[in-house]
């Protein structure tokens, strides 16, 4: 069965990535990104290509659910790459109209920096494909704990980030119930409707996302939830063996894409 618009991205395959901690996991996630970011030769591009591929093939996770994670995207990727074109001006110009002038390092800027966009896309999107948003949200928490000495919430932060994960995709396959019952209905089919269809999808879907608040709030109430309290887990986490390999090898491939940058 495929998955409505605005669903939770996890993919449960039971992986070698999947059964990593979560605090792992987001922590080697950053990592990852903060190479890719300083990744500025064609070679320590394809080093990172290598590594996300690995990875994504270790996730066991099908293409089509990848592609589902990073597609919504893409249409920042494709601005960026264009402001890009325009930014670099200096080279040999190829093409030139009006005020518009295209150079061969403008090309190749803006095709270096949307590959490097995409491979970032693709790699942030392991997290919430290989974890599941209770365990990002707990793992957010204990990452933060030592936050706490300087006054920083971290259990409320853990607590209000859980809920937002749990309910955005809800309040997202509403909203696409939602249009899908008012274009049935033909609200589309004036020109002038564009107002009237906008109304007509705010304002039950604000009226949606109040009843879901004052039920969340009362079952808390019901269940005596306290936020200052700490919360146990039925699988607590765990860094084991397979952990400290995952972080050598992550430090390995962040030394050989940053020694590509300087060598390549």
């Amino acid at each position: 069965m495929s998955k409505l618009p605005g669903q939770d991205l996890y993919c449960d395959t039971n992986s070698i990535i999947h059964r990593l901690d979560a605090r792992f996991k987001i922590l080697a996630s950053l990592v990852l990104m903060i190479v890719i970011l300083n990744a500025s030769t064609p070679l320590s591009l394809a080093l990172c290509v290598v590594t996300l591929g690995v990875l994504l093939a270790l996730t066991r996770i099908r293409i089509g659910s990848i592609m589902r994670a990073v597609l919504p995207l893409v249409f920042f990727v494709v601005i960026s790459a264009l402001l890009n074109l325009y930014a670099h001006q200096t080279g040999n110009v190829v093409f030139t109209w009006n005020f518009m002038r295209i150079t061969d390092d403008g090309i190749h800027a803006s095709l270096f920096f949307g590959c490097r966009m995409i491979v970032l896309l693709l790699s942030a999107s392991i997290i919430p494909l290989s974890t599941s948003t209770l365990d990002i949200s707990d793992a957010t928490e204990r990452l933060m704990m030592p936050l706490t000495r300087f006054k920083v919430p971290a259990h409320e932060i853990g607590i209000m980030l859980g809920i937002v994960l749990r309910f955005l995709p809800e309040l997202a396959q509403e909203l696409h119930h939602l249009y899908a019952a008012q274009i049935s209905r033909g609200v589309y089919l004036r020109k002038r409707s564009r107002i009237p269809l906008l109304l007509s999808l705010l304002v039950p879907l604000f009226t949606s996302a109040l009843r879901h608040a004052d039920a969340l709030s009362g079952a808390m109430e019901a269940r005596c939830f306290a936020p200052t309290y700490e919360r146990s887990r039925l699988y607590p986490f765990h860094m084991g063996k397979h952990e400290l390999i995952a972080a050598g090898i992550v430090v390995l491939m962040s030394a050989c894409i940053l020694l590509a940058n300087l060598y390549a």
